[in-house]
Formats: C-alpha cells, structure tokens, sequence
C-alpha cells in the first residue's frame, strides 16, 4: 500500500519480524504478530505498522539504491541494522552454496522451527492444494516467474513414488514458502525443477 517498487526483499524482511515478534512483541512496534492458544499460533492480520515495517527496511536494506531491487549484502546488514535497533541480534547461516540447497542443513533449521530466506532467479511456484487429489492421478501447476526474488521457507514436503512392484521411481521434495504476494501468500517450490537459487540462510533472532 506503500507505493514501493521492487519490495520483495522489505517484504521478506517483515515477514521474518512477524515470526520472531510472537516472542519479542518489541520487534515491529505497535503490533502484536500472534497470539497463543493451547499450543496453536494465531497470526494476526497485517496493520499499517506491518506497512510502516516494510517501508523502513525499504531504507536500512537500500533498496533501488545501486540497482533495481536489494543485493543480497544490503538485504542481511539492513534487516540487522533493524533488529539491532529494537535492542536485539540477528545471526544468518548458510543454506545454499554454488546454486545448491544443503538439504540436511534446510532440514536441521526447519526441525528447529527457524524460517530460511532463499534468493531466487527464476522460480515456480505450485499451489498447496496440488497434491490433495484422491484420484489415481495427480496434476499440478506450476507458475514460472523470469525475475529474481525473495522468500521465506519454513517446511519441507517429500513425495515418494513407487511402481506397482513397490520399487521407488521418484523422489520429489517441494520447500514450503511464503511468496510475498498478496494474491498467493503461501506456496511449494520444487527443488531440481525450473529456477535457480542464489543464496539463502537460516535466520536466528535472539
């Protein structure tokens, strides 16, 4: 609602406040991300101090500054600057190297309940739904975006396949992700498929 272009970076950002603000209420002020009801977590909606969040990393990150968009250097210093500004740290661990996902490094973070930021060049996204049929057979689409961008991952879905001797013929591995759009908030991205990942951390706020 901002006006601002190029916003996947300040979105993702937000995003990972809005997890870490469920147990420091200081994070985004004026907002209280999540409530907690018999080990359930209830998200609250997103508010004009979610928006004012996203405009003021749209600053620290340097966003459209040298280029279109946020490097990934000026994503990582300018999302500390914020954290560091309410009073807390921030600590990045790598999970992608030479284009490649650490599988066992993704699962390590997730199985610690801490979200992983992915930079992405080409991605596709699958809808949640897809695998939900109850026919013999499943469909899915895939949307294929051309740009770069920025998610948050925060699971993991394995899919095996086996022919009728019980042999196993494929394996397909789909990261749980929230996509920054309003549109299509969460989503799937199929490993090993069309896209490329440039980078991507485990992120710790503590």
């Amino acid at each position: 609602g901002k006006g601002l272009l190029n916003s996947c970076a300040n979105v993702a950002g937000a995003t990972l406040l809005g997890y870490y603000d469920k147990t420091y209420d200081e994070l985004i002020e004026g907002f209280s991300s999540a409530r907690v009801i018999r080990d359930k977590v209830f998200y609250s909606r997103q508010t004009d101090a979610v928006d004012d969040v996203i405009a003021r990393l749209y600053e620290t990150m340097k966003t459209n500054v040298t280029e279109g968009g946020t490097t990934i250097a000026n994503f990582k210093s300018g999302l500390q600057e914020y954290v560091n500004g309410q009073g807390l740290n921030i600590s990045y661990s790598q999970v992608v190297s030479d284009y490649s996902l650490n599988f066992n490094a993704y699962e390590n973070a997730i199985n610690q309940e801490k979200p992983v930021v992915l930079f992405c060049s080409k991605y596709s996204l699958i809808s949640l739904q897809a695998f939900d049929s109850e026919s013999d057979t499943e469909e899915f689409t895939m949307q294929h975006y051309t740009g770069n961008h920025v998610v948050i991952a925060y699971g993991i879905r394995t899919i095996k396949y086996y022919n009728t001797s019980g042999n196993l013929i494929r394996t397909l591995h789909l990261l749980s992700v929230a996509t920054g759009f309003s549109y299509s908030p969460f989503g799937y991205i199929l490993l090993d498929d069309y896209g490329t990942l440039i980078d991507g951390y485990k992120v710790d706020i503590y």
